[in-house]
């Protein structure tokens, strides 16, 4: 498991490809809260203001979950804000294989139209998995290729890690052009 423990604010972790990623982060069935697989982190001023255990297995549902989300929103604890991203023990940054099979993203989705209110909407692409995670319609405000990369969706946790400026250089390595037929986000 990698895990927060392995992040040192005085020795931010190293760039790795695929930031790119556009995981929709909220379109989905919150699986990531409902694993069995995966456990929560807390750190000790979290565990104290949130009262939950300084890490805890999920069970098959996060003790945390609602219907419409995390029940401590934006003060969830900061593991919870930096996935789909994680730490290696080596101390990469990386976009999770767990997010990479089951989160939506951009990959998933096909343009169909926009509706009368000016949003976009995607259906899902034959799924290539028997995952349940993403919906079949998306209605978007933005188009799809302009929702956030996993870097400016993780931000409160990466400035909170390690800094307004390692963020930035995360946010600028994400947004280098990828080379010619490679990764996710092939054209």
């Amino acid at each position: 498991m990698y895990t927060i423990t392995h992040s040192d604010k005085n020795n931010p972790p190293a760039l790795t490809k695929f930031l790119k990623l556009r995981v929709l982060c909220g379109y989905c069935n919150f699986k990531c809260c409902n694993s069995p697989s995966l456990e929560v982190e807390t750190t000790e001023n979290e565990s104290k203001a949130l009262e939950l255990p300084r890490r805890f297995p999920q069970d098959g549902r996060c003790q945390c979950l609602t219907d419409k989300g995390c029940k401590h929103g934006g003060k969830r604890p900061v593991y919870c804000r930096l996935f789909s991203l994680q730490v290696t023990p080596d101390n990469k940054l990386v976009v999770s294989h767990w997010a990479i099979l089951h989160c939506p993203n951009q990959r998933d989705y096909d343009f169909i139209e926009t509706d009368e209110n000016n949003h976009n909407i995607y259906e899902k692409k034959k799924p290539k998995s028997k995952s349940k995670n993403s919906f079949k319609t998306l209605s978007l405000k933005k188009e799809i290729n302009k929702m956030p990369t996993v870097v400016e969706a993780c931000k409160s946790a990466i400035v909170e890690l390690w800094g307004e400026d390692f963020y930035k250089k995360a946010l600028a390595y994400a947004e280098k052009p990828e080379p010619e037929g490679f990764g996710f986000c092939k054209k």
